[in-house]
């Protein structure tokens, strides 16, 4: 298993949460957020607009994956937060 704070360089907008859903389906890996304690499925949409939606600005979030690819799924999860979180068009398919 592997986990990774991240911490967030703006609000969480819907787009936000459409976005590392996408991100996550992409993976095999198992792949969660977690807040307060709380895991949030990253795959499921209701389940990360539960909760992520009233995250702010410097709010920390972990990242958690299990599975064969779960480096890959935490890396492309923190690289969109970290870097495309406004623009959700840097998004890429991993290969």
């Amino acid at each position: 298993m592997l986990k990774q704070d991240l911490k967030l360089n703006e609000s969480v907008a819907m787009s936000n949460v459409l976005a590392i859903v996408h991100v996550s389906s992409l993976y095999e890996s198992d792949v969660y957020i977690l807040k307060d304690n709380i895991a949030y499925n990253s795959k499921n949409i209701l389940s990360l607009v539960q909760g992520m939606i009233h995250l702010k600005k410097d709010a920390v979030i972990t990242v958690q994956a299990e599975g064969h690819d779960a480096n890959d799924a935490v890396n492309h999860i923190r690289h969109l937060v970290e870097n495309a979180m406004s623009s959700p068009s840097l998004i890429h398919e991993h290969s």
